[in-house]
């Protein structure tokens, strides 16, 4: 699989994880709703504050995470539902999909084929097979037109017109003209983008960061990105040089603590930014680390 469908496929499937979410819980005192998916028979979320986990019975009972009770705070009616992103949740109702607030009021009705998560104010929704942006009214302030769309991120959106990639700002103006095989969103200041099999990373003016194209890549986090060179990864700093030379079977984010989870030959480990191996290759898998734990 090349690096184009690797990433298509991926968000393909987060975005199916996403939208097996069935209902939401608020933890008192812990912060906002957070969406609830069944998973092997139970319901679990550890992208709130803090986790909750129950058994089937959930939706009857009153479950606790850590003596803090947990409430359901939005009944499980919708046929799919994603996570709530700037104070929205977009729910799909025989067929079609709207929005509701973390209180479950309709707050869009359901009209579109598809609709996407809010960010920086907007989401993309699919009208007669094309995408548009609307704000939290729900108001179109981006007429459908385009084929695809990424969310907004640094005030600018990859969309797809005519086969070819390219970025708009919030006002729906062309930024980067449409020339890209495919296109990221921006992330501290950079996009990954594809130029026939090549991938390359380019500024806010679309001009290409870094003299040496990749056969892969991803998004930029805590001020580094891993890339493949043929089918080893290493990591590039935002002028697009390869500080730590590609040599792993398979490269993770690095946290804000400052390191990386890699894999050598089957095992997983951790590096520092400077490329010095912090725990050796020992795992069958691994997380970023969080808070000094992973």
């Amino acid at each position: 699989m090349n690096q184009k469908s690797f990433k298509k496929q991926w968000r393909k499937n987060w975005k199916m994880w996403t939208l097996s979410i069935l209902m939401a819980f608020t933890i008192v005192g812990r912060g906002a709703p957070a969406l609830i998916r069944a998973v092997s028979g139970l319901f679990g979320s550890s992208r709130a504050a803090a986790t909750v986990v129950a058994d089937k019975t959930a939706v009857d009972k009153t479950p606790t995470v850590e003596g803090q009770p947990a409430h359901l705070v939005v009944q499980a009616q919708f046929g799919h539902a994603a996570d709530f992103h700037e104070g929205l949740a977009a729910v799909e109702v025989a067929g079609r999909w709207g929005y509701v607030d973390q209180t479950g009021q309709m707050v869009i009705e359901p009209q579109f084929s598809q609709a996407g998560d809010f960010a920086e104010g907007l989401a993309w929704v699919e009208s007669e097979d094309k995408f548009g942006a609307i704000d939290s009214t729900g108001q179109m302030v981006i007429e459908p037109q385009f084929t695809h769309a990424q969310p907004f991120s640094d005030h600018l959106a990859a969309v797809q017109h005519e086969g070819k990639w390219g970025y708009i700002d919030p006002s729906g103006a062309m930024v980067i003209k449409p020339q890209y095989a495919f296109a990221d969103p921006f992330s501290e200041g950079l996009a990954l983008v594809a130029m026939a099999d090549k991938w390359t990373y380019i500024n806010r003016s679309g001009m290409v960061v870094g003299e040496t194209p990749f056969d892969g890549g991803w998004d930029f986090a805590n001020g580094l990105a891993w890339v493949m060179t043929g089918d080893k990864r290493g990591y590039v700093d935002p002028t697009g040089h390869m500080i730590i030379e590609a040599q792993f079977d398979q490269a993770r984010d690095f946290s804000a603590d400052g390191l990386a989870p890699v894999e050598i030959e089957g095992k997983w480990g951790y590096i520092d930014t400077d490329g010095q191996t912090v725990v050796s290759p020992q795992f069958g898998a691994a997380t970023s680390f969080s808070e000094g734990l992973a």
